[in-house]
């Protein structure tokens, strides 16, 4: 099988460069010398959704392969050697003259925002400019692509030596030596804690602290208004709860109405008004009393009388049309009749007129 390499270079940030792109940089972290004495180093494996020119043609890597989970775990622990073994590959044949002992490779992970695969890695002692390349063990091409892609890839080494240069990718190690630029250092307050740090990472954590208090401020308006529906919710369901009235209740009010209809129709003109209030009220204005003014329970002593009265004048009525029609006789007057029966004048007079 044929030894597949993804080639990149150590960071340095001097004059010479080191061939990282600035955004690959802010996910590199600077060396940092650990309390055995030895330095953790961070670079820049692989790059994703990339094409590799070999010398038998060009092939694609895509960044779904690259950021597979078997693929990022392989690294943990993966040989460091000085050059590509012979055989192309790190066995337990050759291992012993192969492997790095002042190298060790601690783990890869997949930084999606700039699709690389970063890997830490930590040596006995700081390194100097340092090339990188990556020995693959296995890589299923798929030739129904063109170019055509690598998949399945499960790493077998990483090659870390000076003569090692750029290929293609343009990755490499950060090692921050013979560091010339003038880095700029900012305060930053955290809890009770006032720290130094530089500049761009004192804005990235301004930067945050800003969108988290943005956050939080929206959360607590949602909150306030989602209060706000709630308690009128309850307001309303306390109002309903009140005006609710059950069956026995309800019958008493219609049977009231019902009533009150009944014994004040006859004394109103025209269409009944429509609340038991304004139909007391036109009772009490067909008595010749005006209701204005009065309250409520007014006009129910005010509708009481005049509905008396009412009754009592259509009673009156009632009666002398009565005694009207069981009163009234035919009486002869004598002066008309000239003693003969054939000629008669009626007139008719209630009783005690």
């Amino acid at each position: 099988m044929t030894l597949r390499t993804h080639t990149a270079t150590m960071r340095l940030d001097a004059a010479d460069g080191d061939g990282l792109r600035p955004a690959e940089r802010a996910h590199l972290r600077p060396p940092r010398q650990m309390p055995d004495g030895a330095w953790r180093v961070d670079a820049v494996l692989a790059r994703g959704d990339e094409v590799k020119d070999y010398a038998w043609g060009p092939e694609q890597i895509p960044w779904e392969e690259l950021r597979r989970t078997d693929t990022v775990d392989a690294f943990s622990g993966l040989p460091a050697t000085p050059a590509h073994p012979e055989g192309d590959r790190v066995t337990v044949a050759n291992a012993r003259g192969s492997v790095r002992p002042d190298v060790r490779t601690l783990r890869a992970d997949a930084i999606e925002e700039v699709k690389i695969l970063r890997g830490t890695f930590l040596f006995d002692a700081r390194p100097t400019a340092q090339g990188l390349s990556v020995g693959w063990d296995s890589v299923r091409l798929d030739t129904a692509t063109e170019p055509p892609t690598q998949r399945d890839l499960v790493p077998n080494h990483v090659a870390i030596h000076p003569s090692l240069t750029p290929r293609v990718t343009g990755a490499g190690v950060r090692v921050d030596e013979n560091d010339k630029r003038t880095k700029t250092m900012a305060k930053i307050q955290i809890g009770d804690v006032q720290y130094e740090c530089e500049a761009p990472l004192a804005q990235a954590i301004a930067s945050e602290r800003a969108a988290s208090k943005a956050r939080v401020d929206s959360l607590d308006a949602e909150k306030t208004t989602l209060t706000a529906e709630r308690d009128n919710l309850k307001g309303q369901v306390t109002a309903l709860e009140a005006s609710r009235v059950d069956a026995d209740e309800m019958q008493k009010r219609v049977d009231a109405r019902v009533a009150l209809i009944a014994e004040a129709q006859p004394f109103v003109e025209g269409e009944l008004p429509k609340t038991d209030h304004e139909l007391r009220c036109a009772v009490v204005r067909a008595d010749g009393l005006d209701p204005e003014g009065m309250g409520e329970e007014v006009v129910k002593g005010a509708y009481m009388v005049a509905l008396r009265n009412l009754k009592a004048r259509a009673g009156n009525v009632a009666q002398q049309r009565e005694a009207f029609v069981q009163g009234a006789k035919p009486r002869v007057d004598a002066k008309s009749t000239n003693g003969f029966m054939g000629t008669h004048h009626f007139t008719f007079k209630p009783l005690g007129g």
